[in-house]
């Protein structure tokens, strides 16, 4: 694990591997870089991997400070100009599929392409209007870790597993309050299309089960998207089902070039 300076603050994060076109892994909303750990694994036997924590993250440090998902992709750009990195693949789980997206349109000089692994790109009016609202009411409550407990616990299939379950639950509900709160704050700000429809770079999404976001407004959104479906796994489909994330993204990656030079 190293450390970059963000202004005062250590973001931390790990590289691993050597080889051309660099993955970048991005975690999700509360969670560490340990979430795609079997992907870190994977990839570094064939291609350099960067692997990072944002700040109020793991490893990284917490300050008292708002959370944005477009300050996530400016701070992860950062990194990358210090590490001297270009033609990046960057590929975020979750809310960091939304970051990877923000990368993917606001520096196409260092980003080759990006992929969201269940991802919610494109958000319904339910969610904005009154699912994350109540989330923050909650999180201002005594019981405010239960509360993440009950709003990301629908997220998980009965064949996930209790352990992963319990595992998964308890990094989440264990962020500061601070965190927890800015980082739905930062949900609700974000709005998926007005960044879909500047995407310059292929773009791979990669739903669960139940997606989050579905094929058709994907499809509809962008030209550059391309689409695909893990099957037999809830929400956190990169611990639950790897192999089959990672063969998807490696035959995306073997077709990438033919992807750019159709667009």
């Amino acid at each position: 694990m190293e450390y970059f300076d963000l202004d005062g603050a250590r973001m931390a994060y790990d590289l691993a591997g050597a080889g051309d076109t660099p993955l970048v892994l991005l975690h999700g909303f509360a969670c560490n870089r340990t979430f795609l750990a079997p992907q870190m694994e994977h990839f570094a036997a064939g291609r350099l991997v960067l692997s990072v924590d944002f700040l109020g993250h793991g490893d990284s440090d917490k300050p008292r400070r708002a959370y944005r998902i477009p300050g996530f992709a400016a701070e992860v750009a950062r990194l990358l100009e210090h590490l001297e990195l270009t033609g990046v693949v960057v590929v975020g789980h979750s809310m960091g599929g939304s970051v990877a997206l923000e990368l993917a349109v606001g520096w196409p000089e260092r980003v080759r392409a990006a992929a969201a692994l269940d991802s919610t790109l494109i958000s319904s009016v339910e969610r904005k209007t009154k699912g994350l609202p109540s989330l923050l009411r909650s999180l201002e409550e005594p019981d405010y870790a239960q509360a993440v407990d009950r709003y990301f616990g629908g997220m998980f299939l009965p064949g996930d597993g209790e352990e992963l379950k319990r595992r998964v639950q308890g990094i989440m509900s264990s962020a500061p309050r601070h965190v927890l709160i800015e980082l739905t704050k930062a949900l609700i700000a974000w709005d998926g299309p007005p960044a879909l429809a500047r995407l310059k770079r292929p773009l791979l999404y990669l739903g669960a089960s139940r997606p989050l976001t579905s094929q058709a407004d994907m499809l509809a959104a962008s030209p550059w998207v391309q689409y695909a479906q893990a099957a037999g796994t809830g929400h956190f489909l990169t611990l639950v089902t790897p192999a089959q994330v990672n063969a998807v993204i490696e035959r995306w990656l073997a077709v990438l070039p033919f992807a750019e030079a159709e667009s």
